[in-house]
Parts: structure tokens; sequence; C-alpha cells
């Protein structure tokens, strides 16, 4: 039995091995400009509703101003008051400038 697991892993193991990669051609288009910034934000388990509230109005105001593209406000499951902020702006400049 121990021989099948072996054989089986082993196949596994050599279908997942990468191969030779095709070589990239250089791309005529313009790097990427857009700023992606990542926040944590702990609040105490008893203020947690209170806390979502005021990071989901920073997330309706930071859309009304320039260069916004995104923002998405999790809170972690089973820990109230663990939230991430995930935000894509069009630039570090404009992230930059916008009004806290």
């Amino acid at each position: 039995m121990a021989g099948w697991l072996y054989l089986l892993v082993s196949g596994v193991l050599l279908v997942a091995s990468p191969g030779q990669q095709p070589t990239p051609t250089p791309s005529t288009a313009a790097p990427d400009a857009r700023f992606y910034a990542v926040a944590y934000v702990e609040a105490m388990a008893s203020t947690a509703s209170k806390a979502g509230a005021l990071l989901k109005q920073y997330r309706d105001a930071s859309a009304k101003q320039d260069g916004f593209i995104g923002i998405e406000v999790f809170e972690q499951l089973g820990r109230a008051g663990h939230f991430a902020i995930f935000e894509v702006w069009r630039d570090q400049k404009e992230f930059g400038a916008r009004e806290p």
C-alpha cells in the first residue's frame, strides 16, 4: 500500500513540476501605475460594530476623491474587531493627496 502512495505522490510531483517556461516577450504597454495599500485595524470586540461603521464611512468618503479605484473592508471571522482594508488608487501621488 505504501508503494502505491509513493507512486501517486511521485506522479503528482512530476505533473506539478514546472517545465520549460516560455520566454516573455517585451510589452509595449505602459507599466501599471496603480497604487495598492493594505491596512489592518484592530478595535476592541465591544466596539467592533462602531469601528466597522467608521471604516465604511471612510470607504464612502474615499470613493468621492480623485484617483479612487476601489476599497474593500473585511472583518475577520471569529475575531470581532479585526479588520483589513484593501485600497486601490490610480497612482501613489493621488493616494498621498487624499483627504483623511
